[in-house]
């Protein structure tokens, strides 16, 4: 059985890099190793496919692997959150099945660029589909292919961060937009930032939790900065 942080603690998660052989295949002996290390600190659990870049190199069965490995590898003292990049509700869930099977805890689901007006029900009803069929928990992620750019409208949000199986919203780079979504976030489900660069403008807006790659390094400063934010200790935690 898996560790996942219950809503009120300060998960700190980060994208788990895959590791490559010389012949460019995936190392999953150098993977698990690599997971062993990161159990030795503070970090919370493992983003596995992640919008990063490396996952473009990888198959449908070569990612299924990785969470496989990294499941098998944390030994349940850690959660696996597996990543999901599709427009279509179908394959969503198809592989968030697939991805449960091997032992994900949770799916990243990335808010789809629905093209048309972003006043219609388009990314509500993707997720209602997702949310609701998903066999774990989903975190939805606001990531636009272009760093400035919007997926979602506020009131989209409210109602997917509303649905039952949602645990957490991860905001995008538009920091200037995001700060008006806190009071958009459905109180069932945490707000986590997104990267180094905004873990402390994050705090101070209300995350509860991050998701960024240099909790790799510093998980546990990334837990105590939203920690000494939450306690009104701005000025440590700066």
């Amino acid at each position: 059985m898996s560790s996942i942080p219950d809503r009120g603690s300060i998960p700190v998660v980060a994208p788990t890099p895959t590791p490559f052989t010389a012949n460019d295949d995936p190392d999953y002996d150098l993977l698990a190793g690599n997971i062993e290390k990161w159990m030795q600190t503070g970090l919370s659990g493992f983003v596995v496919g992640s919008y990063g870049g490396e996952e473009f190199h990888l198959s449908s069965k070569e990612k299924i692997s990785c969470v496989e490995v990294v499941a098998q590898a944390h030994k349940g003292k850690r959660f696996v959150i597996a990543g999901i990049d599709t427009p279509s509700p179908t394959t969503a869930l198809s592989q968030a099945e697939e991805y449960t099977r091997v032992g994900a805890d949770m799916v990243r689901v990335r808010i789809p660029d629905i093209p048309g007006d972003k006043s219609n029900r388009g990314v509500v009803e993707y997720f209602d589909q997702v949310v609701s069929e998903s066999p774990v928990p989903v975190i939805v992620i606001h990531q636009p292919k272009q760093a400035m750019s919007v997926n979602a409208s506020p009131e989209e949000i409210l109602a997917v961060t509303s649905m039952d199986n949602v645990y957490a919203y991860i905001m995008s780079l538009n920091f200037r937009w995001e700060c008006r979504i806190p009071s958009f976030i459905h109180e069932s489900t945490q707000l986590w930032t997104c990267n180094g660069t905004l873990l402390f403008p994050g705090a101070m807006i209300g995350a509860e939790g991050a998701c960024l790659f240099f909790a790799n390094w510093a998980p546990d400063l990334c837990r105590r900065v939203i920690s000494l934010v939450k306690e009104g200790s701005y000025s440590e935690a700066r």
